[in-house]
């Protein structure tokens, strides 16, 4: 039981902020993308002992939120229906639901962006991947990092601006398969 809580502990601190990154791309609302997310983290530590041990839980998380996301776009579009049918977000709205209907998780996975990330993330230098993991994968404010390692904030900053920058450097050629 223990393991089970821990592997589900490691999985939410991998994968949440990425998920709520994900819904925020087609819903625009940070607060609905948490509660999104949230839902779909809670509905699968309650289901994780019935589910398959072959089953890649990275797919199922974001096929979930993706679902969760159509069903809150569709229920706003329903909203909105009642205004105006020239307005801006309810045209933004359309064009979320017609990506995220299009959007195959499967084919996300497929690809496997992760080894690849993780390759781009081992060409950084030591500090400069320890700061850029604190903060984007582990979901840390810059000021926290700079407490907790002893740095200035300014050079968090610095720090991060080289990461993205070689990151991008290092998986240019996998973003311009899109």
């Amino acid at each position: 039981m223990a393991s089970d809580l821990v592997d589900f502990e490691a999985f939410y601190k991998r994968w949440y902020f990425r998920a709520i990154r994900f819904a925020m791309e087609y819903i625009r609302d940070e607060s609905e993308a948490e509660n999104i997310v949230q839902e779909v983290f809670v509905n699968i530590f309650e289901k994780r002992k019935s589910l398959s041990k072959d089953l890649n839980l990275t797919y199922y998380l974001f096929s979930a939120v993706k679902n969760r996301c159509i069903n809150y776009l569709t229920n706003r579009l329903r909203k909105k229906s009642i205004k105006l049918s020239g307005d801006e977000s309810v045209f933004l709205d359309r064009l979320s639901l017609a990506a995220l209907e299009e959007f195959d998780v499967n084919s996300t996975v497929r690809d496997n962006f992760e080894p690849r990330f993780n390759q781009a993330l081992d060409t950084l230098p030591p500090r400069c991947r320890q700061i850029f993991v604190m903060s984007k994968i582990d979901g840390k404010k810059q000021d926290a990092i700079a407490e907790e390692l002893g740095i200035s904030i300014n050079t968090v900053e610095s720090q991060m601006k080289i990461a993205y920058a070689k990151l991008r450097e290092e998986l240019k050629d996998f973003f311009n398969k899109y």
